[in-house]
């Protein structure tokens, strides 16, 4: 069984960056398919690839035969179904609610480090942190967690 994945920069999308993590580090067979943004407009190239692999166009994609998942909490739970021999979640039905609780909150939640932290993993600028932290108190409010 091999997958295609479907994604776009790793520096910059933690959507497409999160299942590749969990494909890679449970040493999943698949075949990446990095594609490349130039913008989310209808006629970008982006756009008319990830349209002609899903109704929704945006990444990341996973192709399972003639079954495409998108969102990268959906492809995560097929493949934890798929491959329970590899406990992608904890076996402790308490540990694995806790579990999916934080990986919900990490989801959809911390709007403004969202808004005003994007993620670039090859980036250093403490400086422009420093100045985000001071000017944007809502970045620093404590999780729920």
């Amino acid at each position: 069984m091999k997958y295609t994945l479907y994604i776009g920069n790793k520096n910059y999308s933690t959507w497409s960056m999160r299942p590749w993590v969990v494909m890679k580090y449970f040493d999943i067979p698949f075949n990446e398919k990095l594609v490349k943004f130039d913008s989310f407009a209808d006629d970008s190239l982006f756009k008319k690839t990830m349209l002609s692999v899903s109704k929704y166009g945006t990444v990341p994609i996973l192709i399972d035969g003639d079954l495409v998942i998108s969102d990268s909490l959906a492809i995560c739970e097929y493949l934890a179904e798929k491959h329970g021999d590899l406990a992608l979640w904890p076996v402790d039905p308490k540990k694995r609610a806790i579990a999916r609780s934080l990986v919900a909150k990490m989801h959809s939640g911390f709007q403004a480090i969202r808004t005003y932290l994007p993620m670039n993993i090859e980036a250093e600028f403490p400086q422009v942190g420093q100045i985000i932290l001071r000017d944007h108190l809502e970045v620093k409010k404590k999780s729920c967690f």
